[in-house]
């Protein structure tokens, strides 16, 4: 054990560069503020110098507070100095919302008194503009704001003056005829006393008896919302260099608003007014912003951007650890430190060095369960780097001895991404280390006499941290108590990780997912009783609050299919204390039926009933394979549209009226994610669930159930595909042009043509997504309505070609038994707009080679341009390849060239349908077909030519593999394609002007006309 530091009297001189944690431990020194400040990555810091609306979102020492004193009038001037503060776009205004500060506008409960939520209105812009005057009375005292007598007079003036707009219509009088004095302290006490004014109001006189009126967003009186963007205004006009400066308003701790009183915020930030920009920091949850949108005030992404410093700052990232180098180092500079690295003073311990690597070695040969990779060099060689940690606790464990918490990354790593966490671990090393490792010598020059600093001394500080957070549970808890809920939340919270920790303990020291300190639930937190008597879900809620838990990455196995359910990780910061690893390599799934009874039963009977539930759940596993069609419900409806498609959202809440109000609505397109906030556009747009069919395809969507059973909550009629004959004869017959078609794959078009002509006369229009589609209603012959084409049009045909060839190729070494493609070769039939992003990504990705062929000899000719080698003939060209891709939208591949391909050829589909290879001739050809080997999906089909004993290997049974239990695209490609399908659908319900037939020419004039690609490049930068 290190000396302590009062040993050593003549080094209570030096300081620990890590004794301050926070902003708030730095007080006003915001020279120190400025000096200390680490720009956090791009994604943040971008956003937060912006003049975009902001919400900042992260746990307890994340980092908010920070972030916003940096933005503050007063750090910039330490920043920029006095000169350069003047070119400098904006004023930053920093206000801390303390706990209370606004209670008493609220009943018990959260809600406003009547009349409450006006009065509130008043008393937050007052509140504001005090904040703002002492900003500017700051920046006079330092002779950076130039304001003349004559100005602060003119200023005075005409705030005052608009004070009598403020008057409530009934008790409430303000002071309007003070003297006029020109000076900025005069001003901020009078806007002071109006505040208090109204705090003396509320502390004297019950608002339910003396201010009946209970007035509504839509009445507000309009100084409310115009107030504060007026009187900066006049502030522009007076304050010498204020001029056309935006002020930032930066609100920390607005998980202390209620729900009413973020209302009335909201109201104020839509206005999106010329003078202020808003910055708003909270705890997870986050605040009410999104949950208000039912009620008219709520927040959209494209008025108030969200920034979660949590996901941001991901604690095994490369950003991250390199932000806490900087973090560190400009501390070690502050306070003179000959070593500034972090990363060099704390060293790395190598598990080799407690446990041993031939114990280790051995150790895992003996426990490992799969012999073929224990005696597989490359084999094992992976189970060691997987493993090794997790042997090296439980050999420890056998010897009696505890792991040990230090080095550089595995304080990182205990941090959980939150830098205050970081900065304690150094704080406490520091600490303990400056009595005996850290040396004064005469000439005053702090040096290190041991580098790295002993590991004992580390792990000394992570167990005592570790400690202090869990102790810490308690009162972090009570700030953010649901009052609803009569019980002592931290106390619970605290018995909840001790029984996870002890769940996680137990399996760390078995081999079977040893790390495993996330918990998973499948139903999600929804699920959670949340009564008072059992208030679970609360109790969850609250530790994500305080952070004991993070949301965290959902885990599924590359072997299983289907949506990925909500994980939580518990903070790594209790790692030491629990004794467990900060690695929190697998999940412990959790059923909500089981984590209900976490308050009821003891930590015994709880821990048996996880552990006995996971071995039900293996048995069940081995014996059925879990498919799409067992997995939970979809999570993507609702108030989440914005978030995820926000291109869609504003286009949804652009448009006006209902267009699609008694429509009938026919809707054929992929069952992935994106359909759900697609249909709920529809819905938003006027369409009514019980006169919308919407038809899926027989493709292995990853979240095809949850989609499913996500539109029939709706309301709307969902179908196979080969069920749209039936459903279409059901539809009463119609006598007015009212159904609209939106397809993918020419189905539904055909059939209103060849089968049911009567209802095709009634039909508005359609709105066609894919070139095969297109080529389908081109046989039609006279078409009888408007189709209107999105392939071919500028967007899609930009957009989306080279994610639905990354997607195919990103699936392809999973569907594939031979992992490694490199040097293979590999035909492309097709070199069209899909063709092509899939031969260059074989090629420049998966380093195969690639050969092209086409019919069309120009587009072979465009192949050579880009370095293919190019095929005369398709017999010739599937010969000795390893791989086939068809990207023709044809049946590309017949007879003559299935005889002459080589052995164990595989074929892929990058079309949109069943279509590149003729099924029947395969099936006719081959003498036996099975599964694919070694899969443990129903990955496709392998055929055994008759006479031959070739293989020919059908990948997903001819279907494109990029939606092979895949989503195919992300979220910002779908958005755009989805919003282009919206616009057109509604251009069929409302225009005129469209003309029958096959339209090539309104897409592209409706992205311009909704200047879609602009919108698109401002919300996925």
């Amino acid at each position: 054990m290190p000396k302590k530091r009062q040993l050593v009297p003549e080094l209570l001189v030096i300081d620990n560069p890590f004794e301050k944690l926070t902003a708030e431990e730095l007080n006003d020194d915001y020279a120190l503020i400025a000096y200390l400040f680490a720009k956090p990555q791009q994604s943040i810091f971008s956003q937060l110098m912006g003049r975009q609306n902001s919400i900042i979102v992260g746990g307890w020492g994340s980092g908010k507070t920070t972030l916003l004193k940096y933005l503050g009038f007063e750090t910039q001037l330490e920043v920029l100095g006095d000169a350069n503060i003047r070119d400098s776009n904006f004023i930053g205004t920093y206000v801390k919302i303390g706990r209370g500060s606004f209670r008493p506008f609220l009943k018990p409960g959260g809600d406003f008194k009547p009349g409450g939520e006006v009065l509130f209105g008043h008393y937050f812009n007052l509140f504001i503009l005090e904040r703002i005057i002492s900003v500017l009375i700051y920046g006079a005292e330092k002779g950076v704001i130039d304001i003349s007598e004559e100005q602060a007079s003119k200023l005075h003036q005409s705030t005052i003056s608009r004070f009598s707009e403020m008057k409530s219509k009934r008790e409430i009088r303000y002071k309007t005829s003070v003297p006029l004095h020109a000076e900025l302290h005069q001003l901020k006490s009078e806007v002071e006393g109006l505040r208090h004014e109204i705090e003396t109001f509320l502390d004297t006189r019950d608002l339910e008896d003396n201010l009946s009126y209970e007035g509504r967003l839509s009445v507000y009186p309009t100084s409310i919302r115009t107030f504060l963007d007026e009187t900066i205004k006049s502030i522009w006009s007076d304050c010498g260099i204020c001029s056309r400066k935006r002020f930032y308003v930066l609100l920390d701790e607005c998980e202390q608003f209620s729900k009413g009183q973020q209302r009335v915020i909201n109201t104020i930030i839509k206005q999106r007014l010329t003078t202020l920009v808003f910055k708003l920091a909270t705890r997870p949850p986050d605040i009410q912003t999104m949950e208000t949108l039912d009620e008219g005030v709520g927040l959209t992404d494209r008025e108030c951007k969200h920034v979660y410093l949590d996901k941001e700052y991901d604690a095994v990232s490369a950003s991250f650890r390199q932000l806490c180098r900087e973090v560190a180092q400009k501390r070690l500079e502050k306070y003179g430190y000959p070593v500034t690295d972090i990363k060099t003073i704390l060293g790395r311990l190598e598990v080799e060095e407690e446990a041993g690597r031939d114990d280790i070695i051995t150790y895992l040969k003996n426990m490992y369960p799969t012999r073929e990779r224990v005696n597989d060099a490359e084999g094992f060689a992976t189970v060691y780097k997987d493993f090794k940690i997790a042997a090296a606790y439980q050999i420890l464990h056998d010897r009696g001895k505890r792991k040990k918490y230090s080095g550089f990354e595995v304080f990182v790593m205990l941090s959980s991404g939150i830098m205050a966490h970081f900065l304690e671990l150094c704080r406490t090393t520091f600490r303990q280390s400056i009595g005996e490792d850290i040396l004064l010598e005469p000439p005053g020059k702090i040096t290190f006499k041991r580098i790295p600093l002993p590991e004992a001394v580390q792990d000394e500080a992570a167990v005592t941290v570790s400690g202090e957070f869990y102790s810490n549970i308690r009162g972090r808890a009570q700030s953010l108590k649901d009052t609803s809920i009569e019980m002592e939340f931290g106390e619970k919270i605290q018995y909840i990780v001790g029984v996870l920790g002890g769940i996680f303990r137990k399996k760390l020291m078995t081999f079977n997912e040893p790390e495993a300190a996330m918990v998973e639930i499948p139903e999600g937190l929804g699920a959670l009783a949340s009564n008072r008597e059992n208030p679970v879900q609360q109790l969850f809620n609250t530790a994500i609050g305080i952070s004991v838990f993070q949301e965290g990455t959902p885990y599924m196995p590359q072997h299983v299919g289907g949506v990925r359910p909500p994980t939580y990780v518990l903070n790594r910061i209790l790692a030491p204390y629990l004794h467990i690893s900060p690695r929190p390599r697998w999940r412990t799934r959790i059923r909500a039926d089981v984590l209900n009874r976490i308050l009821e039963v003891s930590e015994g009977e709880f821990a048996s009933l996880v552990l006995e539930r996971k071995r039900r759940d293996t048995e069940v596993e081995k014996k059925e394979p879990v498919h799409e069609a067992q997995l939970p419900l979809l999570p993507v409806s609702g108030a989440r549209l914005s978030e995820n498609m926000p291109v869609l959202s504003y286009i949804a809440n652009k448009l006006q009226g209902r267009p699609f109000e008694g429509k009938t609505l026919l809707v054929l397109l992929h069952f992935l994610r994106d359909l759900v906030p697609f249909m709920e556009s529809c819905r938003k747009l006027g369409a009514s669930p019980g006169d919308t069919m919407v038809f899926h395809k027989n493709y292995q969507y990853p979240n095809k159930r949850e989609v499913i059973e996500q539109l029939q909550h709706e309301g709307h009629g969902v179908y196979p595909v080969e069920e749209s004959a039936d459903r279409l004869e059901q539809i009463t017959p119609l006598t007015t042009k009212n159904l609209i078609v939106v397809e993918d794959g020419g189905i539904i078009v055909p059939q209103l043509h060849e089968r049911f002509e009567s209802i095709g006369a009634c039909t508005l229009g359609a709105v066609e997504q894919t070139t095969r589609g297109l080529r389908n209603d081109e046989h039609i012959g006279q078409i009888l309505f408007p189709v209107l084409s999105v392939p071919g049009s500028r967007i899609k045909d930009t957009f989306e070609p080279p994610h639905v060839a990354r997607a195919l190729v990103s699936n392809l070494p999973n569907m594939l038994s031979e992992k490694n493609l490199a040097g293979r070769h590999v035909l492309v039939i097709g070199f069209g707009t899909i063709g092509e992003q899939v031969a260059l990504h074989l090629r420049d990705t998966l380093k195969m080679i690639v050969s092209i062929f086409d019919s069309d000899s120009t587009r072979l000719v465009v192949a050579r341009q880009h370095g293919f080698d190019t095929e005369e003939t398709l017999v010739q060209g599937v010969g000795a390849k390893y791989l086939v891709v068809g990207a023709t939208g044809e049946t590309a591949v017949n007879r003559d060239a299935i005889l002459a391909m080589s052995h164990n050829t595989h074929l892929v589909s990058a079309s949109s349908e069943q279509w590149e290879f003729c099924v029947s001739e395969l099936e006719a050809l081959s003498s036996r077909k099975e599964g694919l080997p070694g899969s443990a999906r129903d990955m496709g089909t392998r055929y055994v030519i008759r006479n031959t004993e070739n293989y020919v290997n059908l990948l997903a049974d001819g279907f494109p593999i990029n939606f092979w239990h895949s989503e195919s695209m992300p979220n910002e490609v779908s958005d755009l394609i989805m919003t282009l399908l919206l616009v057109s659908a509604v251009e069929v319900a409302i225009s005129a002007e469209l003309r029958s037939g096959i339209d090539r020419s309104t897409v592209d004039r409706l992205s311009e006309q909704w200047e879609l690609a602009s919108m698109y490049l401002q919300y996925h930068k």
